[in-house]
């Protein structure tokens, strides 16, 4: 299956507005359900957010960042950083709301190492 697909059925999930992977440094390597502007947009913040939440981890001692939220207005983000080999990407899902995260987290830890075999490849 190709990361399209995959995250294609990631966007399926109930409450998920839309899915990208982006590199750690910025950039969209695929998105669906947002336009190629606003998955740019987002990716080009989520390379500082999610830097300070590995920053986090690393000072608490707490073992590796699996997923961080960020409550907005409008919905929740949430972050994933993907293990090998695509270490040096992340998942980005954009929610709806609040309501819809456990499901939207659930969803993505069960296909996170699908996700960095199909963005590897």
């Amino acid at each position: 299956m190709t990361l399209r697909e995959r995250l294609e059925q990631l966007a399926a999930t109930r409450g998920v507005r839309s899915v990208a992977i982006a590199s750690l440094d910025g950039l969209v390597v695929e998105a669906v359900g947002s336009s190629p502007a606003d998955a740019d947009e987002i990716a080009g913040l989520i390379a500082g957010g999610l830097a300070s939440s590995l920053a986090l981890a690393e000072l608490f001692g707490d073992g590796e960042l699996r997923q961080a939220t960020i409550e907005y207005e409008r919905g929740p983000v949430l972050l994933a950083p993907l293990a090998q080999p695509a270490e040096g990407h992340v998942a980005v899902m954009v929610l709806g709301e609040l309501a819809d995260l456990g499901r939207a987290r659930l969803a993505l830890r069960r296909t996170a190492s699908d996700l960095a075999e199909a963005t590897a490849a």
